[in-house]
This record gives structure tokens, C-alpha cells and sequence, in this order.
């Protein structure tokens, strides 16, 4: 081996170990889906809905798993994903009642900068227990993280 391409190797370890040791001394939340986590959701429903603005809590998981409380409701589940960058698509799904209705919620939420709060537009739909739609309205949310 020449010493040309000791060099090239050794400058190539080193780089490969400066990159490694970045990626190591980057803290966790950093590292991780930075929606990830306990959250108040402030709802704003259109008023030409009739529905009144409400509060929920949602654990948003590392996963991509969704569970919201509501109040009135009760409990739903569903999925999150990244479209891109800090924009992120939501849906989730509950129960009515006794008889199989349900609502379906799904929003693209964008995460600020500080990636304490995010906000956007969402569409809720009621199913009857055959899954017909029979209401449905929009309006926005905001949320911080808890």
C-alpha cells in the first residue's frame, strides 16, 4: 500500500466517524418524529356547522398510532403520517353510540418551528352503522404539545 492511499483511507475513516459521532451526539427528540407526543387540540369547527369549538387530547405515537379523547365522545383510534417536511396527514375513528355509527376525522396538520404547536384544516364525517355518510362538517385545529 502506498502512502497516497493510506491518506485517502484514513481521511475516509476519519469522516466516516466525525458523521457517525454527529449522529450520536444529536439529542433524542431531534432523532425522533418530532410530532410524537401528548397533545391539546383546540378545534374550531365552521360555524355554519352548528357544532360548537371543542378540546380533545391526542397521543400522536413514534408508530404512526393515533388516540384521541374527547369529552363527549369518548376514544378513537387511527394512523398519522408525514406528506413532507413538518406537513403531516391525520385520520382518526370513534363511535357514536350503541348502534355501530361512527365519525371518521382526518386533517394535514403542519408543524411549526418550534415544533410545540400545530395547526390546520380538518374534515369530520358521521357514518351510520352500515358506514353511509348522513353529516359531516370542517373547520380548523391548533394544537401545543404537553
Amino acid at each position: 500500500m502506498n502512502r497516497k492511499s493510506i491518506s485517502i483511507q484514513t481521511v475516509t475513516l476519519l469522516a466516516t466517524l466525525a458523521i457517525a459521532g454527529g449522529l450520536l451526539a444529536t439529542p433524542v427528540s431531534a432523532q425522533s418524529n418530532q410530532i410524537a407526543g401528548y397533545w391539546l387540540v383546540s378545534g374550531s369547527p365552521d360555524p355554519t356547522s352548528g357544532i360548537s369549538p371543542f378540546t380533545n387530547v391526542v397521543t400522536l405515537t413514534e408508530g404512526g398510532q393515533v388516540v384521541n379523547v374527547d369529552p363527549d365522545l369518548g376514544t378513537a383510534v387511527g394512523s398519522w403520517e408525514r406528506i413532507a417536511g413538518k406537513q403531516y396527514a391525520i385520520t382518526f375513528s370513534g363511535f357514536l353510540g350503541g348502534d355501530g355509527s361512527r365519525y371518521v376525522v382526518s386533517a394535514e396538520i403542519t408543524l411549526d418551528p418550534s415544533t410545540q404547536q400545530f395547526s390546520g384544516p380538518f374534515h369530520t364525517q358521521f357514518l351510520d352503522p352500515t358506514g353511509v355518510p348522513f353529516f359531516d362538517f370542517t373547520g380548523t385545529v391548533s394544537a401545543s404539545q404537553q
